[in-house]
């Protein structure tokens, strides 16, 4: 039972952190494309909006970072040891 808990946090973390890291990702690449689209447009030179975008997809990812790490050692603590002589 405690393997299978830990099964279930450590792919429920590792899913919000891929889900972060892939949502702000692609918030950096959508302004880079913007800018190399239109170099001098002043409104998409003030990246503040991307930038709190950014910061609410790297909190959905800090938010797994615990749920993975937990479900990590409760996984390796429930497996069955196996005794060499």
């Amino acid at each position: 039972m405690k393997r299978a808990i830990g099964l279930t946090f450590t792919l429920i973390g590792a899913v919000l952190m891929i889900a972060g890291i892939l949502g702000a990702g692609g918030e950096l690449k959508r302004l880079y494309a913007d800018t190399l689209e239109r170099p001098l447009d002043a409104e998409q030179a003030d990246g503040t909006e991307v930038s709190a975008t950014m910061l609410r997809h790297v909190a959905i990812g800090a938010g797994g970072a615990p749920l993975f790490l937990i479900g990590l050692v409760m996984f390796k603590s429930g497996r069955p040891r196996v005794h060499t002589p």
